[in-house]
């Protein structure tokens, strides 16, 4: 994903990003760090989710885009638990899934 993005013009990313007051917030950091985690607590809260993992960027006259991705995010189980978000199947430890916002998986 990320090379197509470069290809068209965009910047990539390593974030999460969700929508906040009609703007795009981005939460970046390592492997780990918990960006998904964090968009999905924002997603539950009523802060829409704008992309996971990778956020693409682009200066349209004078003002930074960000390019809305899949409604889905990566979670392990406990994190999706404490963000309140279902429809995972049961996971080994230490594994991840997807969660499908788009349809209403929460």
């Amino acid at each position: 994903m990320s090379l197509v993005l470069r290809q068209r013009g965009w910047l990539p990313l390593h974030a999460s990003a969700i929508e906040l007051e009609g703007r795009a917030l981005l939460f970046m950091g390592k492997s780990g760090a918990g960006k998904s985690t964090l968009a999905a607590a924002f997603e539950t809260g009523g802060h829409p989710l704008l992309a996971d993992d990778v956020v693409g960027i682009r200066n349209n006259r004078g003002r930074n885009m960000a390019l809305p991705g899949f409604r889905r995010v990566r979670l392990d189980p406990a994190a999706a638990a404490a963000t309140a978000l279902s429809g995972l199947p049961s996971l080994q430890d230490g594994e991840k899934r997807s969660v499908d916002l788009s349809r209403g998986d929460k």
